[in-house]
């Protein structure tokens, strides 16, 4: 057995191990994945925001250049990038149990062919998550948001948002809301990786210029989730760095201890009224401008087929006289593409509580997981990073269906962290 030293861009490891099988091994014993450069990489990571911000935009072509980028890498170098292993099996199964819904779908042709859809993303966010280091996977996520909220500044695009009433930036999204989405993403891959050690220069293109020009974005957007959601994901951090001051024996019992403090202060807040002044400041009010309604419709609707649902993308479909009712109220003329401002009450609706199940344990895992790696690690830029996705995306799941939709950033983000860092391809900071 003879060392051999690491290869630029290609993981995390201080030296791989070549067995006299000839099959490359890391130190840890898991198996050796080689990485893409940093530079394409990087580039291919601006391709993707950009398809999944405006695939609509041009057609059908984005969506197979975003399959031709990373479809050819369930073979890379030799090396088979999807095999059913732990991480594999626990990302895929909600999405399997979406195609499967095909079989009792009110609507099978439009679940069939969504449901495939949604799966071939989760199939290309494993593969990008094995074949793109973390350092390349921040840079391309601030570089792309920034690019898509110059885009979406210079199109001048402004609208009166049909929950809240405000006149805010809409970009070429038509929505507040992805544009918030977007800015947040741009501006916790530009801060966390300014952290990484780098050049001076390095910081200004990757992390400042996109931070700077990714908050302009947020302001101009008005969108209260997006703002919400970023200010608890730097509270969280901010406690779990405290937490990781202690010695590791404590970290758990700390954090532990930290979680029941703040759930006891959000339950004291909401005993005292004080969600009035936090929705006031949001410009919103008791019914979180409508969203109570969807809420409430959704669920009358979900307890007509509780246990499975109406499958896949079957219920926002024309001709389902609730679906109607909802897009005449919210004003959405082309009657297509709403949900219900809630992950989980879409998936009661769309996949009854088997699939909400799934759902729950998937976001469930990943968060444990990310917050695992940091107790037991300390503050590494990668692992600070996956925790600060997970939590983004798990407060905007009470509002927003991020998570849910086909293309869309929200599955590349959400169904990339336990393949990266279950498999160990993280890049040690």
């Amino acid at each position: 057995m003879s060392m051999q030293p690491p290869v630029k861009g290609r993981g995390p490891a201080d030296f791989v191990l070549k067995t006299d099988s000839g099959i490359k091994m890391r130190p840890d014993n898991t198996n050796y994945m080689p990485q893409l450069g940093d530079g394409m990489a990087i580039i291919c990571m601006i391709i993707t925001c950009i398809i999944m911000a405006h695939g609509g935009l041009f057609g059908f072509i984005s969506i197979l250049v975003f399959y031709a980028m990373w479809l050819p890498r369930l073979r890379y170098r030799g090396i088979v990038t999807i095999r059913p292993t732990k991480d594999v099996i626990t990302v895929t199964l909600f999405p399997l149990f979406a195609c499967l819904s095909v079989l009792w779908s009110v609507a099978p042709m439009i679940t069939a062919y969504t449901s495939l859809e949604y799966l071939s993303g989760v199939v290309c966010a494993i593969i990008i998550a094995r074949v793109v280091s973390t350092l390349a996977y921040m840079r391309g996520l601030s570089l792309g948001a920034m690019i898509i909220i110059v885009a979406s500044i210079a199109s001048n695009r402004y609208g009166v948002d049909p929950f809240s009433g405000n006149y805010s930036l809409i970009g070429l999204f038509g929505s507040k809301n992805q544009v918030g989405l977007f800015a947040e993403i741009g501006i916790i891959s530009g801060i966390i990786s300014f952290f990484r050690p780098q050049r001076f220069i390095s910081r200004i293109f990757f992390c400042m210029f996109p931070v700077l020009i990714c908050c302009a974005g947020l302001y101009l957007s008005k969108s209260a989730s997006s703002t919400l959601s970023l200010c608890l994901v730097f509270v969280v951090i901010g406690g779990v760095y405290l937490v990781t001051r202690l010695p590791r024996k404590y970290r758990g019992f700390a954090c532990t201890m930290l979680m029941v403090w703040f759930v006891t202060i959000i339950a004291a807040g909401a005993a005292m009224n004080w969600q009035e002044a936090v929705l006031q400041a949001f410009g919103k009010n008791a019914t979180l401008t409508g969203r109570t309604f969807l809420w409430d419709k959704g669920m009358e609707s979900a307890m007509h087929t509780p246990l499975l649902g109406h499958g896949y993308n079957a219920f926002w479909i024309l001709g389902n006289p609730v679906a109607e009712q909802l897009w005449y109220k919210f004003d959405i003329d082309t009657r297509q593409g709403f949900h219900f401002h809630n992950v989980y009450v879409e998936i009661f609706v769309e996949l009854g509580a088997i699939g909400l199940f799934l759902l729950v344990l998937l976001m469930l895992n990943n968060i444990f997981q990310s917050l695992k790696l940091v107790l037991k690690h300390g503050m590494r830029v990668d692992y600070i990073f996956t925790l600060a996705i997970i939590i983004m995306l798990f407060v905007r799941s009470f509002v927003e269906a991020d998570i849910w939709g086909t293309f869309s950033i929200g599955p590349i983000l959400f169904y990339s962290i336990i393949p990266r860092y279950l498999h160990k391809h993280s890049i040690k900071a």
